[in-house]
């Protein structure tokens, strides 16, 4: 027990003698090494981060994009409007991978006020999940159009969850929270005016 007690008392005053210099060298060659894996993780996700960033994004909009394109097959007077409404997602997309906050903005108010119609208004998302329930059960497809309401409806909670995530991750400050809020206002009114323009009923 003393030799390993003078052991490692004749340790520490091998360390205390050591010179400053050297010892302030040795610590900037640690900082330098842990700056160095630093830089290189972050360089690594900026590289390969934004498809896997924004993959809720991406999932959200591709679904609703789906039930566009499906409810617009089978009901002709909705393709018009359903193709001037998909321009919003594509702009969500494009924007998302930029990390703009417009696009976050759009995706995530877009996503909200639209399930709220569909949920609290015209309750077509309640029967358009009834319908997905039944079909998920018998394999038989009734009103297909409706069903896209359930398909939209989860595109849009991913959207939502995605933006609202990604947004956030920016930090951001007061200058980015009008834009967040003034490109969700902004997809609303246009949406509004393509509904007017079409008379037509989006899902």
């Amino acid at each position: 027990m003393n030799a390993i007690s003078q052991q490692v008392m004749d340790r520490m005053h091998q360390i205390c003698r050591t010179p400053y210099s050297q010892c302030a060298h040795l610590i900037a060659s640690w900082n330098s090494r842990l700056s160095s894996h630093v830089n290189g993780s972050m360089a690594q996700n900026r590289a390969t981060g934004p498809c896997q960033q924004h993959r809720l994004i991406f999932l959200g909009a591709g679904l609703f994009l789906t039930a566009l394109a499906v409810s617009a097959f089978l009901e002709p007077r909705l393709r018009v409007l359903h193709a001037l409404q998909s321009l919003i997602y594509v702009a969500v997309v494009v924007l998302a991978r930029r990390n703009s906050p417009w696009g976050f903005g759009i995706g995530a108010i877009m996503a909200a006020a639209w399930s709220c119609l569909n949920l609290f208004v015209t309750h077509l998302m309640q029967a358009g999940m009834a319908l997905l329930l039944s079909f998920i059960r018998t394999g038989h497809m009734d009103q297909p159009v409706t069903l896209m309401v359930a398909i939209g409806g989860i595109g849009h909670f991913l959207l939502l969850i995605g933006c609202v995530i990604d947004f956030l991750e920016l930090r951001p400050g007061i200058r980015q929270w009008g834009q967040f809020f003034a490109g969700g206002l902004l997809a609303i009114a246009y949406l509004a005016l393509a509904v007017i323009l079409t008379t037509g009923h989006g899902v």
